[in-house]
């Protein structure tokens, strides 16, 4: 039987997971010290010093752990932790919004889990209790759901026990919605954003290069010196090297391109790996991860917003990736739950197991204006495009005028095509909002969890008769730009008379 109703620790081992922690500090100070050596003063000042600081880091986690203690009391989960600076946190069980399991590299090679709780209006996790045996982390987990869930209902039954909990929710009844192959995991890797991927590969190789390079110079000295002169000579001169420069070029391109793709696929799995969402009572569980395994719990009540994105390779392959949204956190990356590889029946069936209608024939529609849209893209692109007319002109270059002017056609044709798909619908259920083109995207709300509708425009917009609308909900705002005014006047009374109405809970 689970008792925290007095003070408890973590996990022994959690010990070792603070050393582990620690040493990796303790690693990049080592790191600095081996290079700054100069002298024999400067070295045993830094000997001195390295001692203080393995001392620290051994002695640090077993005052963590003994300081760290957690318990129930009057409806409320208290944390206690610190030994100089003490800190106590109280967080009232019935605003817990979500109670996370969490595994990370370091704590599956422990046998350890992280149990993070969330609470409504908060940034960020509330807490974090970052090492339990995954065993004591389920049945606290469902402790904490059984008293949250007594206490917001009011309908404590004397005749239930706490010892119960863990074998109620084992035999909970349960669907799985989505399980992920490995053959999914990689056709999730393949329509990543392959671009992001590639930057953050060249990111990573030069950032590391430059310091591997220092490191080698001091050691044996400026080696890469002639490198350096090749290089320069090849962006001076590079009909000296012939079609071998084009060869070089051609080789980095489908390298970056490769690289990218694999760096996609990587973090794709690292991130999905083992992917299972399942609808278990009144909320969506879901799984996943490899280095950073997540357990996370949403309530179907809490869900305001939910999301379908696409790109031109996912419609190739025929699914969507979904993103779902909880009233819990003013940061969207941190109350949002994104499901890959959704084809059109996991669609369906997600919205409606989450709002329990399906989207019918829309009674009002306002379209976007895709000229306002390429207007906008084409005045943005302009102060990048002019100044390179402007310096083909002077340096009697005409020819390479063509370039942004190409480039300005380019980015209006895909502001007008964005505009063009870009909509706004209402039933009796939902508000939609249909945005993009080859990166597209549906945006779905139910009515009743609007919190304000607002309109706003500019002075350079105001005499072509268009405004903004913002959608507010618990979990977001959400906008669409550039659409007739008369038309958001008329959708802003129908769905706050709707709102006013409407005897469902927004929570």
């Amino acid at each position: 039987m689970l008792n925290i109703s007095q003070p408890t620790r973590q996990s022994k081992l959690s010990i070792l997971f603070y050393l582990f922690k620690g040493i990796k500090g303790l690693i990049a100070f080592v790191f600095f010290a081996a290079f700054s050596m100069r002298s024999w003063n400067s070295a045993m000042g830094i000997a001195a010093a390295s001692f203080f600081v393995v001392m620290v880091t051994l002695v640090g986690p077993i005052v963590q752990y003994w300081f760290f203690k957690f318990h129930v009391k009057n409806n409320e989960l208290l944390i206690e932790k610190g030994w100089l600076f003490k800190k106590r946190k109280a967080i009232p069980l019935e605003r817990i919004q979500s109670i996370n399991i969490t595994q990370n590299l370091v704590q599956r090679l422990l046998g350890l889990v992280a149990v993070e709780i969330d609470t409504a209006g908060s940034k960020a996790k509330e807490l974090e209790i970052p090492a339990l045996d995954r065993h004591f982390a389920e049945q606290l987990k469902a402790l904490l759901s059984k008293k949250k869930s007594h206490i917001t209902t009011e309908s404590l039954l004397d005749n239930v026990h706490v010892e119960q909990d863990h074998h109620i929710a084992d035999h909970k009844s349960s669907k799985v919605i989505l399980q992920l192959s490995f053959i999914d995991l990689l056709k999730v890797g393949i329509t990543q954003n392959h671009l992001r991927s590639g930057g953050l590969t060249i990111g990573v190789v030069v950032g590391f290069w430059y310091k591997i390079k220092d490191v080698v110079e001091n050691l044996f000295g400026d080696i890469f010196e002639s490198v350096d002169v090749d290089i320069e000579q090849a962006v001076q001169q590079p009909e000296a090297f012939g079609s071998s420069f084009l060869v070089v070029i051609l080789g980095a391109t489908v390298v970056f391109i490769v690289a990218s793709i694999m760096v996609s696929l990587l973090m794709s799995i690292n991130k999905f790996y083992d992917f299972k969402m399942e609808l278990r009572d009144e909320h969506l569980e879901v799984r996943m991860g490899l280095l950073n395994k997540k357990e996370i719990k949403i309530p179907l009540s809490k869900i305001q917003i939910l999301e379908f994105h696409s790109n031109p390779l996912r419609k190739i392959l025929d699914f969507k990736t979904a993103r779902i949204y909880q009233a819990q956190s003013q940061n969207n990356q941190i109350s949002s739950v994104e499901v890959p590889a959704c084809h059109a029946h996991i669609q369906a069936q997600l919205q409606y197991l989450i709002f329990e209608e399906s989207i019918e024939q829309p009674e009002k529609e306002l379209l976007a204006q895709p000229w306002s849209h390429a207007r906008l893209d084409m005045y943005i692109a302009s102060t990048f495009a002019l100044p390179l007319v402007a310096i083909s002109i002077y340096f009697e270059f005409y020819w390479l005028t063509i370039v942004p002017i190409l480039f300005l056609i380019l980015i209006g044709f895909f502001g007008y095509q964005y505009g063009k798909h870009s909509k706004l619908t209402r039933d009796d259920d939902f508000i939609v909002f249909y945005k993009g083109w080859l990166f597209n995207s549906i945006i779905i709300s139910p009515v009743y969890k609007t919190q304000a509708i607002e309109k706003w425009r500019s002075i350079f917009i105001k005499r072509r008769g268009e405004a903004h609308l913002k959608v507010h909900t618990a979990g977001g705002s959400r906008q669409i730009k550039y659409l007739k005014e008369y038309g958001i006047n008329a959708m802003q009374n129908d769905i706050n008379n709707q709102v006013i109405q409407s005897t469902k809970n927004w929570m």
